[in-house]
């Protein structure tokens, strides 16, 4: 919904819900109701479903794969989705969102070439710590002093360059300076 510009085409890949009827989309989710032409897949697009950037069919788009077990997709699924990480995501115009319960029931693909993650606080602190690892930050320490909330999340952004590196609750800045242990909100600087 912040994306600028924003995305011209959206495709949700779902396996949850039970249709209507069948095939009927909009009555499987209400979650993406927001999101404006939003079409629905059952399985993993082949590449060649998107237009090469640059082509005159090519659109700014997103790919939303809501909680899916990644790990039985059928040997093709499994292919494009390599594909859609590894050569869709950056020679495509298109950007990947995946939700998942557990961290650890992403395929390895998934979790080597994401570089945003939102981490929402869950009871298996060895997962946490493990997380924390992976992602260079300690997740216990940011859960305990910056997201105390039943609701906050940390967003880590691993983007080469990016302003906001580390992030509560999408937008809020976590500054983490070794002379400040441990991290704070940043202070908002006045105009």
């Amino acid at each position: 919904m912040h994306a600028n510009p924003p995305f011209e085409a959206a495709y949700l890949i779902y396996p949850g819900g039970e249709g209507k009827e069948e095939g009927d989309f909009k009555h499987k989710t209400d979650e993406y109701n927001d999101v404006e032409n939003l079409e629905g897949l059952d399985s993993i697009p082949a590449p060649e479903f998107f237009p090469k950037a640059g082509d005159a069919k090519s659109k700014k788009t997103v790919v939303i794969i809501d909680d899916m077990a990644l790990q039985n997709l059928p040997t093709n699924e499994r292919k494009n989705l390599d594909r859609l990480f590894g050569t869709v995501s950056t020679h495509r115009n298109v950007s990947v969102l995946t939700t998942a319960q557990d961290w650890f029931s992403l395929p390895p693909v998934i979790r080597r070439m994401s570089n945003v993650w939102f981490v929402w606080k869950h009871r298996d602190t060895n997962s946490m710590a493990m997380i924390g690892q992976k992602v260079g930050e300690d997740l216990d320490q940011l859960f305990k002093t910056i997201a105390p909330g039943p609701y906050d999340s940390i967003c880590i952004d691993m983007t080469a360059g990016s302003p906001l590196p580390l992030r509560l609750n999408v937008f809020e800045r976590i500054c983490t300076f070794e002379s400040e242990k441990p991290p704070s909100l940043c202070k908002r600087r006045r105009a």
